[in-house]
């Protein structure tokens, strides 16, 4: 591995036994016949987290690619990418076939640099409230890509007044520094006008004691909690603990809080990021350009309830959800 953190892979025939002499020189065949692919990365997880993404993206390109390829994943460290002369020169220098990127900053670095390289993102929002995309179905430009976050705030509002018709309030606990509190915060408004049950978002200091403030803001009754994944959210386990005791029913952004004795959640399933990555750059080597690549969003959700801890705080869901809920925790204990 070289400083710049570079990792080469070769693909030659698919299910290939060979031996000997003729192993080398059927692997030195390939190798010359392989097309050379140069890709950049630039992401913003942990070394070796990186690493491992590397290799998985470079194994799923060349296992789904049609023709032998050569692949070269280059990792590019955020100190070179925010610096446009450095980044620049890297392009420059390395030639890169397609960029993947991590997020809106990262793609408008490499729009500065490259402004016609193919660029395959990963957001954590919809592209089309950015500007990264001028549509879903048609990208634009040499960009397209997926979104990990799909925006569920909505949908767990609806599970909410479906499952206590008693609510005459729900309560969205957010971040104040949460990018997409605005996003929201609109939403809630709108909610509320529209159905008549108020949807008042709660703002939280993350750098003081959350479980204090939760209990300071949830009073009276009616209440219905609302918990997206905000840095609030972070420590499951308390959290939990905290709104159980309070005795409002929460319905969580993720199924692992239920696990965790969460009453209830809703969550968007994560894309399969490797594969996509493999099937865009081979869409983007075989001649597709990027821009009429459609986007691509979660698909399938999964709605868990807690039963224990439904018993727990004193209420009962009702039949319609238990029938569609994916997963039921609780029923089986004795």
């Amino acid at each position: 591995m070289t400083n710049e953190t570079r990792r080469r892979l070769v693909l030659g025939g698919a299910g290939m036994i060979l031996s000997g002499t003729s192993a080398t020189r059927a692997v030195a065949a390939a190798r010359r016949s392989a097309r050379l692919v140069r890709l950049a990365l630039l992401d913003n997880r942990y070394p070796d987290e990186v690493q491992l993404l590397i290799g998985d993206i470079a194994h799923a390109i060349m296992e789904s690619a049609i023709d032998p390829l050569q692949v070269e994943i280059e990792f590019v460290p955020r100190d070179v990418r925010v610096d446009p002369e450095r980044f620049g020169a890297l392009v420059a220098r390395r030639r890169f076939d397609v960029f993947l990127v991590l997020g809106e900053e990262s793609v408008r670095q490499v729009r500065r640099v490259a402004p016609h390289a193919p660029i395959v993102f990963n957001l954590t929002n919809d592209p089309r409230s950015s500007g990264i995309v001028e549509s879903i179905r048609q990208p634009g430009g040499n960009v397209t890509g997926f979104a990990m976050y799909l925006p569920t705030h909505r949908k767990r509002w609806e599970i909410l007044r479906e499952a206590f018709p008693g609510t005459t309030r729900i309560c969205v606990v957010l971040d104040r520094k949460w990018p997409h509190r605005r996003e929201v915060t609109e939403a809630a408004a709108a909610d509320a006008q529209r159905y008549g049950v108020p949807v008042e978002p709660v703002d939280i200091d993350v750098t003081k004691d959350i479980p204090a403030q939760l209990r300071a803001r949830l009073r009276g009754r009616g209440i219905a909690v609302d918990l997206p994944f905000t840095e609030v959210t972070y420590s499951p386990g308390s959290l939990v603990d905290c709104l159980n005791d309070i005795g409002c029913p929460a319905i969580y952004d993720g199924t692992y809080y239920v696990h965790w004795d969460g009453l209830m959640s809703y969550e968007a399933d994560l894309l399969p990021e490797v594969a996509l990555y493999a099937e865009y750059v081979n869409l983007i080597l075989h001649g597709t350009p990027a821009g009429t690549i459609p986007v691509r969003f979660p698909s399938s959700f999964t709605l868990a309830l807690n039963a224990r801890t439904a018993a727990r705080i004193g209420v009962t869901f009702p039949k319609s959800l238990l029938k569609r809920a994916n997963l039921v925790v609780g029923t089986d204990d004795p």
